[in-house]
């Protein structure tokens, strides 16, 4: 009987949660077993077991080295049991630099080059990316019970043309006072402001699309993954979501729509063919993951970055709401997307193929991921910031999630990309949240006007077990400073 690991070698640089080996249990004959593996020992605590794969577990440069893992195999349908020692060489990265990446300190060029024609002083633009993020203390919206109260998640907000933060939310048990009695899978809701002292006020309670947990005759629920205001008319992203923590770590999405407002959320269309039940003919049929929208800025309006004064940009996770491996970008015509009288439609749509942002753009089943982290990856965007010249995406995970999810623990990892398709640099610095594990964070649009990004808050939510008053599950501001 023989336990065998795919790879032996691996560089200092990778993330937690990247894959080292599949392993592999054979029996005398050779013929596969199906087991689960346990770690037994190892040298340090640099690596756990996901599944039939050993991971990697440290954070930032581990010292190059030979480490040691012994991992025991038990079968599953078989009566089967053994261990093997295994020696990772973890090597040093040799990592090619360009100028100017996170590492590089910023110079002005000698005075020589700076003085142009007839002695005026010129100085060049400062090269864009964001080298450093720090975040401040979080705040929770239930903080003010019971005169201010929210139990809900999944917040995703957008600037209107009307000047005003709409943002959209699900799972939610009861809120902004008391106005969703008995609770909705999904709401509609406005912000006055991104401070502590912000209040929340119910624009559509979106009872055609379920109460609270209600399920439709495919057994899931609705979730609404993203919302923005595009030239005067708002587009939400409503998923079916099998609620399966249960039997599986990922939440997987389903039979994606399309649906639109004009009138700033108070009716939408299309509407489901029955409450809480899925559409005939959804936008993105069949097994779909998260898409959500870029945000550039008030009402989808004032930036040609990326050509996004003609196409509307989403990231898009193909599997689950969490710990995904990749992340791929679509667009959609701007005339399209927000036109009321024509139906949303797969066909609307582009996925990146290759050839940078201008480059080749085809169908869904050949598109190409521009970001890959191995399990890694959940509902996330980008948003652009003025101020650095490029895009910043803060990233989560849950660390422990695999075979039980751990929701009091989240990382935050913040990227930052000069254009959508990419390269995405990983900023320094990785955020932990324990014990309130904030999911899902996105800055507020409206929060970064004033120095284009520098400054500016996040909206997110903690752990969704904690539903209590007074809990983590409720809307939470993290402010945070780039430079």
């Amino acid at each position: 009987m023989t336990i065998t690991i795919s790879n032996l070698k691996i560089t200092n640089n990778v993330l937690a949660g990247t894959v080292v080996g599949k392993l592999t249990a054979l029996d005398d004959k050779g013929i596969v077993i199906k087991c689960s593996f346990v770690l037994m020992k190892q040298d340090g605590n640099y690596f756990r077991i996901s599944n039939d794969k050993l991971i990697t577990a440290w954070q930032g440069l581990l010292k190059p080295s030979d480490y040691s893992v012994v991992i025991r195999a038990n079968g599953i349908n078989t009566r089967f049991t053994d261990h093997a020692t295994f020696t990772i060489n973890v090597i040093s990265a040799v990592v090619a630099r360009r100028p100017l990446l996170l590492s590089t300190v910023w110079r002005a060029p000698p005075l020589s080059v700076l003085i142009g024609r007839g002695g005026a002083l010129v100085r060049p633009p400062k090269p864009p990316g964001i080298t450093t993020i720090s975040y401040g203390p979080s705040f929770k919206y239930n903080n003010g019970f019971p005169t201010k109260y929210i139990a809900s998640d999944t917040w995703s907000s957008t600037w209107a043309v009307d000047g005003n933060i709409y943002v959209g939310s699900n799972d939610t048990l009861g809120g902004w006072q008391g106005d969703t009695s008995g609770g909705r899978n999904t709401l509609i809701s406005k912000l006055d402001g991104y401070t502590t002292a912000m209040t929340g006020t119910l624009i559509n309670s979106m009872d055609a699309w379920g109460t609270f947990t209600q399920t439709g005759s495919d057994g899931r629920t609705y979730k609404i993954m993203s919302l923005i205001s595009v030239h005067g008319t708002l587009i939400a992203v409503m998923s079916r979501q099998l609620f399966n923590f249960d039997t599986s770590p990922q939440l997987l999405e389903y039979d994606t729509q399309l649906i639109r407002s004009a009138d700033f959320g108070a009716s939408w269309t299309p509407m489901p063919p029955s409450m809480a039940n899925p559409y005939t003919s959804p936008t993105f049929p069949g097994p779909f993951g998260p898409l959500v929208f870029v945000q550039y800025g008030k009402d989808y309006v004032g930036q040609t970055v990326d050509g996004s004064d003609n196409y509307v940009y989403a990231v898009h996770f193909p599997f689950a709401w969490n710990n995904n491996d990749d992340m791929y970008l679509g667009r959609v015509p701007i005339a399209i997307i927000r036109n009321m009288s024509l139906t949303p439609s797969t066909s609307d749509w582009q996925w990146y193929q290759s050839g940078g942002i201008n480059g080749t753009w085809g169908n869904y089943s050949s598109k190409v991921s521009v970001l890959h982290l191995p399990q890694q990856l959940c509902l996330s965007t980008a948003q652009w910031m003025p101020a650095f010249n490029c895009y910043l995406m803060v990233q989560w995970q849950y660390p422990i999630w695999n075979p039980v999810l751990d929701t009091t623990i989240t990382y935050w990892d913040a990227y930052w990309a000069v254009s959508l398709v990419g390269p995405w640099h990983l900023i320094p610095g990785r955020k932990t949240w324990n014990p309130n594990g904030l999911y899902m964070p996105a800055v507020i649009p409206t929060s970064i006007v004033s120095d284009g990004g520098k400054t500016g808050m996040i909206i997110t939510a903690g752990n969704f077990i904690d539903t209590g008053p007074t809990g983590d599950y409720t809307l939470t501001l993290v402010p945070f400073i780039c430079s």
